[in-house]
């Protein structure tokens, strides 16, 4: 049996009992009047002893019942946290209320872009206070942040500082970036001081026409340009393109002029296939007018295929002709030229070794190859056919063809040298000719490693055999990349040499390219000699002869200061 607590009753209070008012409003007069009416209520005290007792004392007057009290909800506004100089915000100190303690919810901060906001956060007092405040609009600043240059340790520290969660995305750094270039203007663009590099393969012209801007004095740059062009939009195509040249001696009234009609010629302007040169030196107003009537052709010249729009202006034209010529989708090259340079380019196109003009020059250069191959092209196979081929390729032999005979010449002419051989008449050129061809020392077209390879020419003065290439770069549409293919074609072949021979314009055009193959080549093809060689004519007192110059020094030699005089009896 359970024991109970017995109290001892020691004395009794007496505790009033006041009655509720009812309606309190109504009765207040009479309440001042009336006495209350009181009930005396008897409450035993008991003196407490533990003693068993069967019966319990129950005090129902009293409500002792605990109840919890809510507390209203503390509304914390957020702010911005400054990731820069980051803080810590310390939990509010509450009073002993038995209130629950807000918890402060911590921000997580995602950087999506690399442009950042920080904000100016004011810490919050740590005791209470009831004053309401005007909310001020936070300050931000733009804070350039660029997540490439943070490394991932320093991303992990700024992580941990921050308490936040960074996403990142990450550029790894490729081998795109490790170009064997120079980056500077190539030496064809330096000597006509051209504001921008001319696309050297299909591939860097995407097919896309472009227009040369040339500010011309007295020297007509236009003349060694248009040349260079046309070998190289014959190099980077299948076709050479059809030139048209236009000019402006009057200044005719446009109106009425459709976009069909082109100035002064008949045949329609387009890019596609063509050279279009304007005349624009005398009549400043004929780029403005040409531009009105082909307008439509120049806003869609991005959609047109490969072409070049050429025009020669006056120097104080040439920002009105530049703006007049802007047009969406087409690149526009202002070429500045000095006229000191001009004698030294017309006679690099050509491979002189003295300043020329560019007619004399052009006529001095084909007159001598003409000479060479009529006199020489008994001695000179044409193209052999190779394994695998149906036909010989003659549509590109044409062009090769002069240039390994003139190559031939220069063989003889070391061969002689080599021996001390003096040729008197010609029937003695071609008895020594013939020698060489039958001994060996020279061979052409003939097939090695089982036909597999025929090399252009293969020179034997030593005992040692130099494989000689002829590359004029026509039609290849990728002009390096046929290099690339003849240099394989001896894979099979170690401890070669190999000389590839290439016209002066294709030197000039593709020199920085030639010369960072040259490196390559060395690594890829390190059991092999490969060199450039550039077919050059040296012209004295009506006196001509071939040489195979190294590229470096055909680049880098002024022809201005350059005088080199034949000695000797010289085959010609």
């Amino acid at each position: 049996m359970k024991e109970k607590l017995k109290f001892l009753e020691i004395s009794k209070i007496r505790f009033p009992e006041i009655e509720e008012y009812q309606e309190l409003q109504a009765k207040v007069s009479q309440l001042s009047k009336q006495e209350s009416q009181e009930k005396q209520i008897e409450t035993p005290l008991y003196d407490v002893t533990l003693e068993h007792s069967v019966s319990s004392t129950k005090l129902e007057l009293f409500d002792t019942k605990v109840k919890a009290v809510t507390p209203k909800p503390i509304i914390i506004p957020h702010f911005d946290i400054n990731i820069i100089q980051p803080i810590q915000i310390q939990p509010i100190q509450m009073p002993l209320t038995n209130l629950i303690q807000p918890q402060i919810r911590e921000p997580v901060i995602e950087i999506f872009d690399a442009k950042l906001l920080t904000a100016k956060v004011d810490q919050l007092s740590t005791s209470l206070s009831t004053e309401l405040k005007s909310m001020q609009k936070p300050i931000i600043e733009t804070l350039t942040f660029d997540v490439n240059l943070l490394s991932s340790k320093e991303i992990s520290k700024l992580s941990t500082e921050l308490n936040t969660q960074l996403v990142t995305t990450e550029i790894l750094s490729g081998v795109e970036s490790l170009e064997y270039y120079e980056k500077q203007l190539p030496k064809f663009e330096e000597l006509i001081n051209c504001d921008g590099r001319f696309p050297r393969g299909f591939g860097e012209s995407l097919n896309s026409p472009f227009i040369v801007l040339i500010s011309e004095n007295e020297k007509e740059w236009h003349l060694p340009i248009i040349y260079a062009l046309k070998e190289l939009f014959h190099e980077i195509t299948e076709r050479y393109p059809r030139v048209t040249f236009r000019e402006s001696e009057l200044e005719l009234d446009i109106e009425g002029i459709v976009d069909s009609l082109d100035l002064h010629s008949l045949e329609q302007f387009a890019f596609e296939h063509k050279i279009e040169f304007l005349d624009a030196r005398k009549r400043p107003r004929s780029v403005n007018n040409f531009a009105r009537m082909v307008r439509g052709r120049l806003k869609s010249g991005f959609l047109q295929q490969f072409g070049i729009l050429i025009i020669a202006v006056k120097p104080d034209d040439l920002e009105k002709a530049k703006d007049v010529l802007k047009a969406e989708g087409l690149r526009v090259y202002i070429c500045k030229p000095k006229d000191d340079d001009y004698e030294m380019l017309c006679a690099k196109i050509f491979g002189l070794n003295s300043p020329h003009e560019f007619f004399n020059g052009l006529k001095e250069y084909e007159k001598d190859l003409e000479r060479t191959v009529r006199n020489f092209s008994i001695f000179v196979k044409r193209y052999a056919k190779r394994d695998g081929e149906i036909e010989a390729t003659e549509k590109y032999d044409k062009y090769q063809y002069p240039l390994k005979v003139a190559t031939f010449v220069y063989l003889l002419n070391n061969l002689r040298d080599r021996r001390k051989k003096i040729i008197k008449n010609f029937d003695e050129l071609c008895q020594f000719a013939k020698d060489v061809l039958n001994n060996g020392i020279i061979k052409v077209e003939t097939p090695i490693l089982n036909g597999q390879v025929i090399p252009d020419l293969i020179y034997n003065p030593e005992g040692k055999e130099i494989y000689i290439e002829i590359e004029t770069l026509i039609g290849t549409l990728e002009p390096l990349k046929k290099i690339d293919e003849t240099i394989e074609k001896y894979k099979e072949l170690s401890g070669c040499q190999i000389w590839v021979v290439l016209r002066p314009v294709s030197a000039l055009l593709h020199y920085e390219e030639l010369k960072a193959r040259e490196k390559a080549y060395k690594i890829i093809y390190s059991d092999r000699e490969i060199k450039f060689k550039v077919l050059t004519l040296q012209v004295s007192n009506k006196r001509f002869r071939w040489d195979l110059v190294d590229l470096d020094e055909f680049i880098n030699r002024d022809e201005r200061k350059y005088t080199k005089y034949i000695k000797g009896k010289d085959v010609k």
